[in-house]
């Protein structure tokens, strides 16, 4: 609306926020020079797309960890296309082996085949790039809820031509190396029928391969503690060494687990399903790996990002009740959380006081504050106030020292992360550009960013009151009376000032819920990360054993020819999907709690954000129950229908 209207709905006239100035060509430099002296340190001189700038640096926390899952999404996604494409292999090798005794060239099946991978992999690609776009649109169409207090954001959806690069050239590269696999049939010196002539399933793992991949294993292990031990932002790295790790020592997990199923069947000689589950999977074949693989990514991901972001909620969740607690009932502006706009000069805090039941009324201060790269948030609060806030959120320093040292004139706790960019420790001065011009204030000790990503201040209400120039307060902190009703003095609040509208009456219980809302929304993609990865996984993983089991009904009719009822073959193929995923799930279950714990350490070390100490609960428990659980149910339908095969089958060939 017109800048005077504006001014005459809110009683602020002759008030502006910010003044845009266009300069004339090449006296850009000079207007800039003659502002920043008319401005003499009082307010901010600075370009117009500032605000893109700090806006970059407020979402990068959050942007960071979202690539971090969106790169393993991206790692799972290509497992994904892998797999389907090595559960054409078997067929591929006796096609390949039947045109070989036609005469065909070795170049012209490497051309045919590669043809093939292309096509396929341009085909699926292209699909899967129409459901993320669609995906973008829905789920992911989220706005950084929590940013708006700050910063003026839109609702388009911006979607780079990076990620569609990265996306059609992974679908293209995994199908092309997954078509190496029935190539491998034409190097010099294999028979030109190797394929018509091996028995199925004779893709296995040798000794050397084993000891191989547990070198790969401890390796990659290696590397990302040390990653996290020493160099906590490379967290990302660190997490895809892990993820790599965890599809090594799936070969060998899964071999544990046949050990203990063998074992099993010696000491119980009646377990005859069993007995036959592990001689079908004698000889672990390339697809069952694969499948195995990408459940234990998924397994990672998910409960690495889950509990991560748990943890994180958490953090928040116990900053939040600490800030809270600072009054029982707060008067602040409608949804904001952050107290950081203040209310016009009236008598709100003399008609507060008079109301029945109220003991005290404290005011509270707080704004923005553009501080280098970033928008700080600025807490004020009074003498008078222990500061609670700072419960659990020292970084560098002591509470009980700092709470005391707020109390005095000069000092200010501050953002850990602020404090290193400025080379400021405890007990160190920096400078802060205030309304009023450049204030030195002393470190009483650094913190977490108290869920704000661009990171926060805290000093006293006086400090605050003489270095900005303004003693009007952004929220006000009311006591009750002993024996009083919290609800019932907050009713009578809100009548009190019914008639000069606009401000809000919360108790300390409602306050924390809103705020804590408000945090989550940053946080949301994670989760939907976290979720989507289950589900891609599941689906992904029940569609190649679906097929896997449907491939093996020439085996399972000439099992029928022997003898064996179809019950018995559905528990077969029932105990073998479980121990194939059983492996997979496990390993990625276990590294996920490892990834959760490097997760946390680049969110308190790097981003700032307050987080709670690892605590994993029964989430790998539950994920790894349910996932197993929902393959099989899926499979189970294939599973039925391949037992039912003719025992005829068996003769055909």
């Amino acid at each position: 609306m017109p800048l005077k209207e504006l001014q005459q709905l809110a009683g602020l006239s002759g008030r502006v926020s910010r003044i845009l100035i266009e300069s004339k060509p090449g006296a850009h430099a000079a207007v800039r020079h003659e502002l920043l002296a008319l401005a003499g340190g009082r307010m901010t001189v600075s370009a117009a797309d500032q605000d893109v700038q700090l806006l970059h640096e407020a979402l990068r926390p959050s942007n960071q960890a979202s690539a971090l899952f969106a790169g393993l999404s991206a790692l799972l996604g290509f497992l994904f296309a892998f797999n389907a494409m090595l559960l054409t292999a078997p067929e591929r090798r006796e096609t390949i082996a039947d045109l070989r005794l036609e005469g065909m060239a070795r170049h012209q099946l490497v051309q045919m085949t590669l043809f093939q991978a292309f096509s396929l992999g341009i085909a699926a690609s292209l699909v899967g790039l129409g459901g993320g776009y669609l995906l973008s649109l829905g789920v992911f169409d989220q706005s950084p809820g929590y940013l708006t207090r700050a910063f003026t954001l839109g609702t388009g959806n911006v979607i780079g031509a990076l990620p569609v690069v990265l996306a059609l050239g992974g679908g293209l590269v995994a199908s092309c190396l997954a078509s190496i696999v029935p190539l491998t049939d034409l190097r010099a010196g294999r028979p030109i029928d190797a394929a018509l002539s091996d028995t199925q399933g004779g893709d296995g793992t040798t000794g050397v391969a084993n000891r191989l991949l547990l070198t790969g294993t401890v390796l990659l292990l290696v590397i990302a503690t040390t990653l996290f031990l020493l160099l906590p932002s490379a967290a990302i790295i660190a997490c895809v060494a892990l993820a790599v790790a965890t599809m090594l020592a799936v070969p060998l997990v899964l071999e544990m687990v046949l050990r203990a199923a063998r074992a099993l069947t010696l000491r119980k000689s009646g377990m005859t399903v069993l007995l036959l589950a592990l001689t079908t999977l004698r000889a672990t074949s390339v697809r069952a790996l694969a499948l195995a693989a990408t459940g234990a990514v998924a397994l990672f991901g998910s409960v690495a990002l889950g509990s991560s972001r748990d943890d994180l909620l958490r953090g928040i969740n116990g900053y939040t009740a600490n800030y809270v607690s600072g009054a029982r009932i707060w008067v602040v502006n409608p949804a904001d959380n952050q107290a950081i706009n203040d209310f016009a000069p009236d008598d709100y805090t003399s008609r507060v006081a008079s109301v029945p039941g109220v003991a005290s009324v404290r005011e509270f201060q707080g704004s923005f504050l553009d501080y280098g790269n970033r928008r700080v948030w600025v807490i004020a609060w009074p003498n008078s106030t222990p500061p609670t806030l700072l419960n659990s959120q020292i970084v560098s320093g002591n509470t009980a020292r700092a709470a005391a040292s707020l109390q005095q004139s000069g000092f200010i706790t501050i953002s850990d992360q602020i404090a290193s960019e400025h080379r400021a420790g405890v007990g160190d001065t920096i400078s802060l550009p205030t309304p009023t011009g450049t204030v030195a204030f002393r470190v009483a000790a650094t913190t977490t960013n108290f869920g704000w990503s661009p990171g926060a201040i805290l000093m006293s209400t006086s400090d605050y009151t003489r270095a900005w120039g303004s003693s009007a307060p952004s929220a006000l902190g009311v006591d009750v009376k002993p024996g009083e009703s919290i609800s019932a003095v907050r009713d009578a609040i809100a009548r009190a000032l019914a008639s000069k509208g606009g401000l809000e009456v919360l108790t300390a219980s409602a306050r924390e819920r809103t705020i804590d809302h408000s945090a989550s929304e940053g946080l949301g993609q994670l989760a939907e990360i976290a979720t989507l990865l289950v589900i891609a996984a599941i689906l992904a993983m029940a569609a190649a054993l679906g097929s896997s089991l449907w491939q093996k009904r020439a085996q399972l009719a000439e099992m029928r020819l022997e003898g064996a009822p179809r019950r018995q073959l559905r528990l077969m193929l029932l105990t073998e999907s479980a121990l194939m995923l059983a492996a997979g799930c496990l390993t990625g279950a276990v590294a996920g709690v490892y990834g959760q714990i490097i997760i946390d350490g680049y969110l308190k070390h790097v981003t700032g954000f307050p987080v709670a100490s690892a605590s994993t609960g029964v989430r790998p428990i539950e994920i790894f129950v349910a996932v197993i659980a929902v393959v099989l149910a899926i499979v189970a339908i294939p599973g039925w229908r391949a037992s039912r095969v003719p025992a005829t089958l068996a003769l055909n060939d």
